[in-house]
């Protein structure tokens, strides 16, 4: 799943490698988590939402959000979270 945090450290004005250092993470780290090769933990997820000064799921394209989103629907209709 890839993240948009280019996008959104963009729309601040800066690069990927300033949010690197504002969340005190390699470079790499960050390129991965963009480039969907790794995921950042979820106390992650919300440093990241609070230094974009954007909701978790703005990180998300359409595609990864409604994905998600059929996903925990389903897992509520079953009530089997097991399989997130």
């Amino acid at each position: 799943m890839r993240l948009r945090l280019k996008k959104l450290a963009n729309d601040k004005g800066w690069t990927l490698r300033i949010l690197s250092y504002l969340l005190q993470v390699h470079y790499q780290t960050i390129l991965g988590w963009n480039q969907g090769r790794a995921h950042p933990r979820l106390e992650m997820l919300f440093m990241l939402s609070k230094v974009l000064n954007c909701r978790v799921e703005d990180f998300l394209d359409e595609k990864n959000h409604d994905l998600i989103q059929r996903k925990l629907d389903d897992c509520q209709s079953n009530g089997n979270f097991d399989s997130i």
